[in-house]
């Protein structure tokens, strides 16, 4: 039994609903996937709005660090969020996020957003104009043992009330806030604040 032939009616619909179905495929895919894009700026938007962060607004480009092509800060509000992106070729993939809140009751806060030797810290106190970090690096390495000594980083803001660092030296493989001192300057240089020294500077660097 021959087979009818299709109408022209019934192949313009058929053509209609495989461009249907393909355009939700590659939505599925994008959505699960996070399908590679063509721009950092691109990325980045698909980042906040992975993380809810759509109202943030960008207020520093910190350009490229340890683990990520490019790094940017974020605002919103009284919260701050850095941003990583990674590139594949010519191709970029969605980031990392990780938000952290200006509390004016703290002089000073931080967070490692990555253990990789970056700091990001709020000023709460807006007589805070520099922060300075302390951090252990390894000196020397040999059979009796690691011999560690403190290196000191000290800057301005690269947003309001807002100081990036990344971590110089002899590096440890990985860095948290337990390893890591916090100071708050003035205008004038006095010190306003000065977070406790951490415990592990003794206890498992044999430091002071």
């Amino acid at each position: 039994m021959a087979e009818r032939p299709i109408s022209q009616r019934g192949r313009k619909w058929r053509l209609l609903r495989d461009a249907v179905i393909l355009l939700l495929t590659l939505v599925f895919l994008a959505v699960t996937l996070d399908f590679p894009m063509f721009t950092a700026r691109q990325a980045l938007r698909a980042t906040q709005t992975r993380y809810y962060w759509e109202d943030g607004q960008v207020v520093a480009d910190l350009g490229s660090g340890p683990l990520y092509d490019r790094q940017y800060l974020l605002r919103m509000g009284n919260w701050y969020a850095w941003c990583g992106l990674s590139r594949e070729g010519l191709l970029w993939d969605s980031g990392t996020l990780v938000s952290l809140y200006r509390d004016s009751e703290q002089p000073l806060s931080a967070v490692t957003p990555h253990n990789r030797g970056v700091v990001l810290v709020l000023a709460g106190d807006p007589d805070i104009v520099q922060v300075e970090v302390e951090y252990p690096v390894l000196v020397s390495e040999s059979d009796a043992g690691m011999v560690y000594d403190l290196n000191i980083l000290r800057q301005g803001p690269v947003a309001d009330g807002c100081f990036w660092f990344q971590l110089t030296g002899n590096l440890l493989p990985a860095y948290y806030m337990d390893r890591i001192r916090l100071r708050g300057y003035d205008a004038d240089g006095r010190l306003i604040y000065q977070s406790p020294e951490p415990e592990s500077w003794t206890s498992r660097y044999e430091l002071r």
